[in-house]
């Protein structure tokens, strides 16, 4: 089975932690869009994404320990070799502390 998130945005590299192996991407408010949606992915192993993109969707095995979670973008998919994937949307200020982050892993 495969999980799904919708996001229909653009869709940043926001930060990547070497030491952790944790990758964050950010999809931020917009005037027609005011959520912000925050992505954490641990145990990052590869990464193939350009720095910002459209997104259309993100999906992910439910069930595998090394995950390939795919980023679908107009016809062309992007990929990221992770152990875990987390990820909140909320109605938050653009500057404002972003979920799931520990800002000491980064």
């Amino acid at each position: 089975m495969e999980n799904e998130l919708t996001l229909g945005r653009v869709l940043q590299i926001w930060r990547y932690g070497v030491s952790h192996s944790q990758l964050v991407l950010l999809a931020v408010p917009t005037n027609e869009d005011k959520r912000r949606t925050t992505i954490l992915l641990k145990g990052v192993g590869e990464i193939f994404l350009p720095t910002a993109f459209f997104c259309d969707k993100v999906t992910w095995p439910e069930s595998e320990d090394d995950k390939v979670i795919s980023f679908h973008s107009n016809g062309v998919v992007y990929y990221v070799q992770a152990l875990a994937i987390y990820s909140e949307t909320d109605e938050l200020d653009y500057n404002d502390p972003l979920p799931l982050i520990d800002e000491s892993m980064f």
